[in-house]
């Protein structure tokens, strides 16, 4: 049995934001073109980055991270999209990494973590990141458009 589908095209179908564009407060900082912060917060404590961005298409996204989170005591922010994060809903902890890597968002949800998608309308909107544990480092934001469910699926009989 084979299945066959065809994937829809993608208009506008990533944006990329460097740490260095967010407009930040602190205890985040910017250095070396990354965000961080030195200490380790509650959420009304914690730095804030903002990513503003503008979409003309509606559909679903996903944000990929290029992090450090070198330790276990290094490896949770808060995030979210159009609104502020909140405790323990939009907490991210980070799978620990090697020096910088590239991770999908998780959001904890009952025991397992899972993927957060945004759905989201054409128009204006923001990232909002906030600060938890020290010296996790942000250097790079991908929002990445995920493709609509295959259309038009339908069973072959093998040859």
């Amino acid at each position: 049995m084979v299945l066959s589908f065809a994937w829809p095209a993608l208009a506008q179908s990533s944006f990329e934001f460097e740490a260095r564009s967010a407009i930040v407060t602190g205890p985040f900082v910017v250095t070396n073109d990354c965000i961080c912060q030195p200490v380790e917060t509650d959420l009304a404590g914690g730095g804030r980055a903002i990513f503003s961005f503008t979409l003309t298409n509606a559909g679903t996204y996903a944000l990929l991270c290029s992090v450090n989170a070198s330790n276990t005591e290094a490896n949770s922010i808060y995030v979210d999209i159009d609104r502020e994060p909140q405790d323990p809903q939009t907490i991210w902890n980070i799978p620990v990494t090697t020096g910088f890597e590239n991770r999908i968002v998780f959001w904890p949800e009952n025991v397992t973590p899972k993927q957060k998608n945004f759905t989201l309308a054409p128009g204006a909107h923001k990232i909002i990141v906030r600060g938890k544990a020290a010296n996790v480092q942000i250097a790079r934001i991908t929002l990445r458009r995920l493709p609509a469910a295959p259309t038009n699926l339908r069973v072959v009989k093998d040859p």
